[in-house]
């Protein structure tokens, strides 16, 4: 009963002491441990109370509800700062589609409302599915009863895609003008080896021709000397 009455009394106050009766003060060392009203052991028994209650429980209460306070607040500044720098539906981030989009503010206002979104769904929910069309129906056996998310765009847009052909196309490109260089290159080593093999060819053909000519000569000279021969045979 006392100690309920000590804790139950004391911390709606300043301690133990506004429980208990007003301490006498001693004037020595022995009054203080053994004499009236055990001054020592009071005063122990408040400081410990004291200590126990008013300040370490006190504090470790002020703490936890300090620490609990502190995770929401960064927990709602993290979510502010999502949802003003990142896509709600597709996660981009507002860097990259401003400089490869058409622009964050223009993307979660047109391209990725999450109202649309919403409002679309409500439109599933509410109409029959035989009048759907077969993207809507299959958007609508996604969600119910699957609460599947794969229909939503991630990490896309058409905007970005569009900018994504084009790098591509540049990229393809650029692939086939040097692939076409590298043509180009080996025809010409080709067509400088085909011009040696003609300038070669060339100088065989004037040997050859020199080789005639001298041949001719020969043929002139050898037709000259069996006409003399026949002269003589003729005048023996």
């Amino acid at each position: 009963q006392c100690l309920c009455t000590y804790i139950y009394r004391a911390t709606r106050q300043d301690g133990v002491k506004d429980v208990l009766q007003e301490a006498v003060f001693p004037t020595n060392v022995a009054d203080a441990i053994v004499g009236e009203g055990a001054f020592a052991w009071r005063l122990i028994w408040d400081i410990s109370f004291w200590l126990l209650f008013v300040l370490i429980l006190v504090a470790i209460i002020s703490g936890i509800i300090i620490d609990a306070f502190s995770g929401m607040r960064d927990e709602q500044e993290q979510a502010s700062e999502d949802m003003n720098n990142r896509c709600f539906v597709c996660h981009l981030d507002r860097f990259k589609l401003d400089q490869h989009a058409a622009g964050f503010d223009h993307h979660v206002s047109s391209e990725h409302n999450p109202r649309m979104y919403l409002f679309f769904l409500l439109y599933l929910k509410t109409r029959p599915t035989a009048m759907l069309t077969g993207q809507e129906s299959h958007v609508k056996s996604c969600v119910w009863p699957n609460m599947s998310h794969s229909w939503i765009p991630k990490e896309a847009t058409l905007t970005l895609k569009g900018r994504g052909d084009d790098e591509n196309e540049a990229s393809r490109t650029k692939a086939a003008v040097m692939k076409l260089e590298g043509v180009v290159e080996t025809m010409a080593g080709h067509l400088s080896k085909l011009g040696q093999m003609i300038l070669n060819t060339n100088s065989a053909m004037d040997q050859v021709q020199d080789t005639l000519v001298q041949l001719q000569g020969d043929t002139h000279e050898l037709h000259v000397e069996l006409m003399e021969v026949g002269n003589l045979v003729t005048r023996a």
